[in-house]
């Protein structure tokens, strides 16, 4: 059997039971491979139920094989459990953006499936206008589902999860793929309806100062998921608007079946870059040419893309993209049975979402105008 050791800290039990014939007492017992892991920092035992209080220092991670033992002194039967300590890699991230913006952390867990997912329409409301950072628990099992339903924006065809604010969404799961953020896409004006990112400040106002604070806009270790509401011009652009910039890091971007563009933008601006790293594009449509906008606006490092033609010459390209990849047809309705990460080059991030997944530092992701390319 398996152990997944909480990273909150939180205790887990696990109860071994057995009973003599001549009624002779039970003594229970452990023993562990390595000796003395340092995953767990104490065991209690009462009456065959062993509970482990794990480690929080994310220097422990890593796996051991504990052994419960019973014995009634002359006969000893013993299980085996191989247990493992991970920590989400949104905790370097949420450490780094909050040093740099000294924003607050809003931290929600999600549902436990798409029918129970999270409202964060609220939460996006109440977010301070740039530095705040949305942390994503998941819920029991692993796995948690977030929704975003309002229209926020300037005007009605730019409404984008961000609400405008420059904000970051950081998943707390173990991988992209525990952690589901759904964008209502209601289909009302084309392809410039929804995007991922349009303005980071409202349409009427400057740009803030410094120009930095635009490129604080950030999505990492998530699955981002359009949700379709309507059968009407189910497209989108996915940037909208040369005012701001974001960046999508260690995700996956799950289009829904539905077609997308990569820019639309009719000030042709390039001050500004919206940024795709690291991150795998799936289950999409076709991939329909710009309205308007500049290829040096938007770029895509090292991303992987489930079809062959996908329009980069659309965009700024830098590391390798790979094409064609298999993604064991993954999507949000099936990924409980689906392994995404059949390929693999995604398996050992040569592209795609778990890249560096678990390297995010200062150094590679810095929030300016030249994100690293690396």
């Amino acid at each position: 059997s398996t152990l997944e050791l909480s990273s909150s800290g939180a205790t887990s039990a696990l109860t071994i039971a057995a009973e003599d014939p001549e009624g002779f007492p039970i003594t229970y017992a452990y023993d562990t491979a390595p000796a003395s892991p340092n995953q767990i920092t104490n065991v209690a035992e009462n009456n065959g139920t062993f509970t482990f209080t794990p480690s929080t220092n994310t220097a422990h991670a890593g796996n051991f094989t504990l052994r419960l033992k019973a014995t009634d002194g002359i006969s000893t039967t013993s299980h085996a459990v191989a247990c493992s300590l991970n920590f989400s890699p949104g905790l370097a991230f949420k450490t780094i953006y909050i040093a740099h913006t000294s924003g607050t952390v809003r931290e929600v867990t999600g549902g436990v499936d798409e029918a129970n997912a999270v409202s964060l329409d609220t939460l996006i409301t109440s977010t301070a206008a740039h530095g705040d950072l949305i942390y994503l628990n998941p819920a029991a099992g692993g796995y948690g589902h977030f929704k975003i339903t309002h229209s926020t924006g300037h005007d009605t065809s730019s409404s984008d999860p961000f609400a405008q604010k420059r904000i970051a969404f950081c998943g707390g799961g173990a991988k992209p793929n525990n952690i589901f953020l759904w964008h209502n896409h209601d289909g009302t004006t084309g392809r410039r309806d929804h995007p991922i990112f349009s303005s980071s400040w409202g349409a009427s106002n400057s740009a803030p100062d410094p120009i930095t604070l635009t490129y604080r806009q950030f999505m990492f270790n998530l699955t981002y998921h359009r949700h379709q509401t309507s059968t009407t011009n189910y497209e989108c652009a996915i940037t909208r608007d040369g005012k701001g910039a974001g960046s999508m890091l260690n995700c996956i971007i799950d289009l829904n079946g539905g077609n997308f563009s990569w820019r639309y933008d009719n000030t042709n601006g390039t001050t500004y870059k919206r940024t795709f790293k690291h991150c795998s594009f799936l289950n999409y449509g076709t991939v329909m040419s710009p309205y308007s906008g500049s290829a040096n606006g938007v770029r895509a490092i090292d991303c992987a893309f489930e079809d062959a033609s996908n329009r980069t010459g659309d965009i700024g390209l830098a590391g390798t993209q790979g094409q064609s990849i298999n993604f064991d047809g993954w999507k949000y309705d099936n990924y409980t049975t689906k392994n995404i990460e059949i390929t693999t080059a995604i398996a050992n991030g040569t592209y795609g979402h778990l890249k560096d997944l678990d390297d995010v530092t200062s150094t590679n992701t810095p929030f300016n105008t030249h994100m690293d390319d690396n």
